[in-house]
């Protein structure tokens, strides 16, 4: 007789810290946070031919099924498309002259429509950096320091379309997304944006004012 297979694994403090992010920031509902089976995590492990970073594996446990709005473009949660992410990502690379090929140990884990694809490699750590091709362009670029930035990136930018730029939820979520920004940019951005709807109202009073 076979043993039970064991409970599902707690969520990380990493991936349920940014659980609480997305319901506290009305992205999305208690409810709609979801986590992809354990067999299905492990079967994609299986098509890979490796085991995933920790990082990545942890977030298809805990939200791999369901973010709310967050990524609702965006071909990322688990599904039978996923197997298919780096077939497609090959032939966008064909398509655009892209004579380098994805590293061997890439796995390519979301796709932006026909334009875009991100990819990490299970060489580089439990917490890897992010790799996007953006369709037109001759190489593939570093766009996240890890996965786990990547996620507080998107969550800053999703934050910055529905709130405006300059809102302090925004900045908020972009300076934790990018620890070694200056708060000061934005800060700057804020001051400049204020500036320019004063001049636009006020005319040539403010001009003044400013530069004598």
């Amino acid at each position: 007789m076979s043993d039970p297979s064991p409970p599902p694994a707690p969520p990380s403090a990493t991936m349920a810290a940014i659980a609480r992010v997305l319901i506290e920031q009305d992205i999305a509902a208690p409810d709609a946070i979801q986590g992809c089976p354990e067999d299905q995590v492990r079967a994609l492990e299986a098509h890979h031919g490796r085991p995933l970073p920790r990082l990545y594996r942890e977030f298809l446990l805990t939200l791999g099924s369901g973010m709310g709005e967050l990524f609702a473009e965006t071909e990322i949660l688990c599904g039978p498309h996923l197997y298919t992410l780096r077939d497609a990502a090959e032939q966008m690379l064909r398509a655009g002259g892209v004579d380098t090929p994805l590293p061997d140990d890439a796995i390519v884990f979301a796709r932006h429509g026909e334009d875009a694809f991100d990819f990490m490699r299970a060489g580089e750590g439990h917490d890897p950096p992010v790799y996007q091709y953006l369709a037109g362009q001759r190489a593939w670029q570093r766009i996240a320091p890890s996965f786990t930035a990547y996620l507080k990136s998107a969550i800053a930018d999703h934050l910055a379309i529905v709130h405006g730029w300059a809102s302090e939820e925004a900045i908020a979520a972009r300076a934790q997304a990018e620890p070694g920004s200056s708060a000061f940019f934005w800060i700057a951005l804020i001051i400049l944006i204020a500036l320019f709807f004063a001049i636009a109202i006020f005319g040539d009073e403010v001009s003044r004012m400013l530069f004598g």
